[in-house]
C-alpha cells in the first residue's frame, strides 16, 4: 500500500506544472478544471467556521425555497387534475348532446321528406278545379238569383 502511495506522490510530483495539466484546464494549479478558486466579497475575510456556517444559511434559504416551490406545484397539480376531471365531464355532456342533435337531425330529415312526398302527391290541379267549378255555380245562382 505505502509502494502506491509513494508512487502517486512521484506521479503528481512529475506533472506538476506540466503541459498535461494545462491541457487539462488546470493552468498548472493541481485543478482538473478552471482556475483558482477566488474569495467573493461574501466570503472574503471568513475563516472556515465562518463559510461553513455561511454555507448551511444558504442551504436553509434554499431549502425554504423550495419548499414554497413544492407547495406551488403541489396546487398547480391539483388545479390541473381539477380542470382534467372537468374536461372529462364536458366531453361527456358533448357526446351527449352531439347523439341528441344527431338524433333530432334524422327526425327533421325523414319529416321533410314526407313534406315534400306529401306536397308531390296531393297536387293542387284537383282543387283548383273544384274551385273554379264551384265559382262558376255560384255564378249561375246569382244570375238565376237576380233574374227569377
Amino acid at each position: 500500500m505505502s509502494n502506491y502511495n509513494n508512487s502517486n506522490a512521484n506521479r503528481d510530483s512529475l506533472f506538476a506544472g506540466s503541459n498535461r495539466d494545462q491541457s487539462r484546464g488546470g493552468g498548472g494549479n493541481g485543478r482538473a478544471w478552471g482556475n483558482e478558486a477566488r474569495e467573493t466579497s461574501r466570503t472574503e475575510g471568513l475563516d472556515n467556521r465562518q463559510l461553513v456556517d455561511q454555507q448551511r444559511t444558504q442551504m436553509d434559504d434554499q431549502d425554504k425555497l423550495l419548499d414554497a416551490l413544492s407547495e406551488t406545484i403541489g396546487r398547480q397539480k391539483h388545479i390541473a387534475i381539477e380542470i382534467g376531471k372537468e374536461a372529462e365531464t364536458q366531453n361527456l355532456l358533448l357526446d351527449e348532446l352531439d347523439v341528441k342533435v344527431t338524433s333530432t337531425n334524422s327526425k327533421i330529415r325523414n319529416a321533410t321528406r314526407a313534406i315534400i312526398r306529401v306536397s308531390k302527391d296531393s297536387s293542387a290541379k284537383p282543387f283548383w278545379g273544384c274551385i273554379c267549378f264551384l265559382v262558376l255555380v255560384l255564378i249561375v245562382l246569382a244570375f238565376l238569383a237576380a233574374y227569377l
